[in-house]
């Protein structure tokens, strides 16, 4: 059994006085909390676990070790996206001597949760805490599938240490990665050298520019069903949304387009992980950012508690098969949709008679339909070719 005084400082006094909230039944603090008055010992029963990480050591957005409380105070003072909430806040994890102390710590915990099928929301702190928790999933995924929601590739590979902006290159190089795939969504074009982009791209790994993604958000949807772990920079934000970093951009997804993105990543089946980093009240306008941050994760809550258990079971009623013969390639193209939720999967070659699903979106199929294999099938195809 896992002892949670050892790993977290309890939920503060300022965030315990929301329970006296005249309403406080109806919002979101109405919770359970491991709190100095209430120490939980065990995760029976939870669906989801909150705590932040107020690590910052590794990057240059010096500020974020205070982003887990000041989002707290305005998440927990929201309604309920839910009547029927199992979720725990367990407070803030004890940093460790080192920076590597604190890597172990939070790469334990992500192992603890998903062996108990809890499903963790991690606060950061910034967002070099993604390779901790990819090191946690190494362990227990194949083939494992993460997205970024930035506005940079943090792909340096100027220092050997692990940072803010070169975890990516070092996720890369860990000996048997176990990944996928890594989607990187709403990067710009601008702030990223161009010679990082054809990296990731020889890799085989995803980038998708800002505009693009803009231009018709649902196409998010696909890439987030299939993804395990979700890792999102607030700095993908544009300023006039998410002042509160060190960096800010005046352009980036607006309010809207981020709570919406975190409702896709809550509705994934596969979605287990959601990280939310880079928040710096130090540079905070009446606290805008961590209202927004707040509201990102009330969504991601929502999201979850509306999953439907929609991955495909193609021998039920519950899917629709339509198959597209691409003339000059002589291939047919296989398409599930589920009629349940309308969402759509394209079947992959594997070896021999096996068979890949993968997420796709009703607009890959209209571009099959067209005599156009979509992008999809191609690069997933070369991925399970290497």
């Amino acid at each position: 059994m896992m002892e949670f005084d050892l790993y977290f400082k309890p939920i503060s006094q300022k965030i315990e006085k929301l329970k006296k909230l005249p309403d406080a039944k109806d919002r979101m603090i109405d919770i359970t909390f491991h709190s100095a008055s209430e120490k939980v010992t065990k995760l029976d029963g939870f669906d989801i676990v909150i705590f932040g990480v107020g690590e910052e050591r590794a990057s240059e957005n010096i500020g974020t070790t205070n982003a887990p409380d000041e989002i707290r105070e305005k998440l927990y003072s929201l309604f309920k996206p839910s009547p029927n909430l199992k979720i725990c806040d367990l407070g803030n994890l004890n940093l460790g001597k080192t920076i590597k102390d604190t890597y172990i710590a939070l790469k334990e915990l992500i192992l603890e949760f998903r062996s108990k099928n809890i499903v963790p929301i991690v606060i950061g702190g910034s967002q070099d805490l993604t390779f901790p928790i990819y090191e946690a999933y190494r362990k227990v995924e194949n083939f494992l599938n993460l997205v970024i929601i930035d506005s940079v590739i943090d792909f340096s590979t100027q220092k050997n240490e692990i940072t803010s902006t070169s975890y990516i290159h070092k996720i890369i190089q860990t000996q048997n990665n176990r990944i996928f795939n890594i989607s990187v969504l709403g990067y710009q074009n601008y702030l990223v050298n161009s010679k990082t982009v054809e990296k990731m791209r020889k890799l085989l790994l995803d980038t998708y520019r800002l505009g693009l993604l803009r231009a018709n958000l649902i196409e998010i949807e696909p890439i987030l069903r299939d993804a395990h772990f979700l890792s999102f920079d607030m700095g993908a934000i544009k300023q006039a949304d998410s002042p509160g970093n060190a960096t800010p951009s005046p352009n980036g997804f607006d309010s809207v387009e981020a709570c919406q993105i975190a409702e896709y990543a809550g509705l994934s089946d596969n979605l287990s992980c959601f990280g939310l980093f880079e928040v710096n009240p130090l540079f905070d306008n009446n606290k805008q950012t961590t209202h927004l941050a707040a509201q990102i994760i009330w969504h991601f809550i929502e999201g979850f508690y509306l999953r439907m258990n929609d991955l495909p079971n193609t021998d039920t009623d519950d899917y629709k098969k339509f198959i597209v013969n691409i003339d000059n390639v002589n291939q047919n193209l296989v398409f599930y949709k589920s009629m349940k939720t309308n969402r759509w999967w394209i079947e992959i070659p594997v070896t021999g008679t096996a068979k890949k699903l993968v997420s796709c979106s009703y607009n890959d199929y209209l571009s099959a339909s067209k005599q156009e294999i979509p992008d999809i099938w191609w690069k997933t195809f070369q991925k399970l070719s290497r």
